[in-house]
């Protein structure tokens, strides 16, 4: 993130990482620009069968994410 949030200056993101909901792991982050959207809901789901915290599903080797 921190290479793709650096170049990026004129653009905001939505999304946390998949491991602990905040910075550890892969993030499903989808990248936008303020000056042209305007974010109305936003929020992250995992692909198990609990989407609400971090965890692996269906045999899962690494936890899934959608933003």
């Amino acid at each position: 993130m921190k290479q793709l949030d650096s170049p990026l200056v004129d653009f905001n993101y939505l999304g946390v990482c998949g491991d602990d909901g905040k910075e550890a792991g892969e993030y499903a982050a989808i990248f936008y620009k303020p000056s042209k959207f305007e974010v109305l809901d936003s929020g992250t789901f995992w692909l198990s069968e609990d989407t609400t915290a971090p965890n692996k599903g269906w045999n899962a080797v690494l936890p899934r994410i959608s933003t």
